[in-house]
């Protein structure tokens, strides 16, 4: 269809210039004859007719071609206007489409007019819509992930991956972490869990137990005579199990008076410590470079390489399956996901109109860009254009109501010369 198109308006191109081109033969043909016929009585009428319609046709003729290309191919001036003129015409209609369709306070005008947001929710919330867009959605992000197996593709993203990972400095990084972590105290609030979870965990009975053996193990070792009198006097067990309990008790009250007191020595040394290991992360040149040095042997390493790798495998498989098959979870997730938005943009005023705006102050530092880029680009292209190619796509666009132009000056031309014909039997 795309090539019978062109096809079709040549055919009636040339079907217009060989009626135009018929018109003109009949009317030199008449000439001749009224010419024969020494332009006696009704003849005179017709060779003042036919005389003038061919002069009027064959001036428009001649107007017509010399806008494409030179009449007869001879050097007439002002003639072959479009392919002279084609690039102050390219210039001047890049122009008119930047200043006349791509203007700032026109599109936002017309985007304020469309009411996009609202038109998308409204679209969204239709089910079959939502689902729709999930379906495709589904098609795009499996071309994607098959797209990132490709291996030309995953060592590009590896390599541009690991380049980002290798100049990252890491020592700087965490200490500007830890700075935001330390913020209004946010490493207390954490220390002060943990210090709670710990109390918890030791008192209870394996963590007893195992202090318990602990104790009996230090006690064999370091006060044999200790450990044998216990034997004598009972099961060391029994006693290593009280020890045990009693120690939990004590380690947990610890703990917990820690985690009670704001201003607890032990909380103000964790201050301390991390105050100092943000400044050490941050300014230490020789602590920075050992940072940055396991981190890149880390990033190296074959191992972490095999388990990214393995990650990936297994994510890459369990996507594709669901993706490929019909109904796919993602899919029907993404589909609610669109109508639920399509619901909330269509009932949140507030929402639609912070979205608008948004939309309108982009589009209003882009448009200015964009305008000047697209009148350029259009410019350019038809400055580019072969001069063939550009006139006979105008031929063929225009060419065939230019031949009716042809068709009204042999008419037009031939009651002309019936006028003045008349006017001059009428001043004889």
């Amino acid at each position: 269809m795309l090539n019978a198109l062109p096809a079709d308006r040549a055919a009636r191109l040339r079907q217009m210039k060989m009626i135009a081109l018929g018109l003109l033969l009949a009317c030199a043909a008449l000439l001749t004859l009224a010419l024969v016929q020494h332009r006696v009585g009704a003849w005179d009428w017709v060779a003042a007719f036919a005389g003038a319609a061919m002069v009027g046709a064959l001036a428009d003729w001649f107007a017509v071609v010399a806008l494409f290309r030179r009449p007869l191919g001879l050097p007439f001036p002002h003639t072959a206007i479009i392919p002279r003129k084609k690039a102050q015409l390219a210039d001047q209609l890049g122009g008119f489409i930047r200043d006349r369709f791509l203007d700032t306070p026109m599109l936002i005008a017309r985007l304020r007019g469309f009411d996009p947001i609202r038109r998308l929710g409204e679209w969204l919330r239709q089910p079959d819509h939502a689902q729709r867009l999930g379906g495709h959605l589904q098609g795009v992000l499996s071309e994607v992930v098959n797209a990132l197996d490709d291996p030309r593709v995953r060592d590009t993203v590896q390599r541009a991956v690991m380049t980002r990972l290798e100049g990252l400095d890491l020592s700087r990084s965490a200490g500007d972490l830890l700075e935001t972590l330390t913020a209004q105290g946010r490493h207390q609030a954490l220390f002060g869990q943990a210090l709670q979870e710990a109390a918890d965990h030791v008192e209870t009975e394996p963590v007893q137990h195992t202090l318990s053996s602990m104790l009996l193990e230090i006690a064999g070792r370091e006060y044999p005579m200790l450990l044998r009198g216990l034997a004598m006097m009972g099961k060391p067990e029994d006693f290593g199990l009280k020890l045990g309990a009693a120690t939990a008790r004590g380690l947990a009250g610890w703990l917990r008076e820690v985690h009670d007191d704001p201003q607890h020595p032990r909380r103000l040394a964790f201050d301390t410590v991390v105050a100092e290991w943000i400044e050490r992360l941050r300014t230490d040149p020789d602590f920075a470079a050992r940072v940055n040095e396991a981190k890149n042997r880390w990033l190296h390493a074959p191992e972490l390489q095999a388990q990214v790798q393995g990650l990936w495998d297994e994510l890459r498989g369990w996507l594709l399956a669901d993706l490929n098959t019909p109904g796919s979870r993602l899919s029907t997730q993404m589909g609610v996901v669109a109508q639920r938005l399509g619901e909330t943009l269509v009932s949140d005023g507030a929402l639609r109109t912070a979205l608008q705006e948004h939309l309108e102050s982009a589009v209003e530092h882009l448009a200015p860009a964009l305008r000047e880029g697209a009148g350029a680009h259009i410019a350019r292209t038809v400055r580019d254009w072969p001069d063939e190619v550009l006139v006979r796509e105008l031929e063929l666009g225009v060419g065939r109501d230019l031949q009716f132009i042809r068709l009204n000056g042999t008419v037009v031309g031939g009651l002309i010369g019936l006028g003045l014909h008349l006017l001059e039997r009428a001043l004889a």
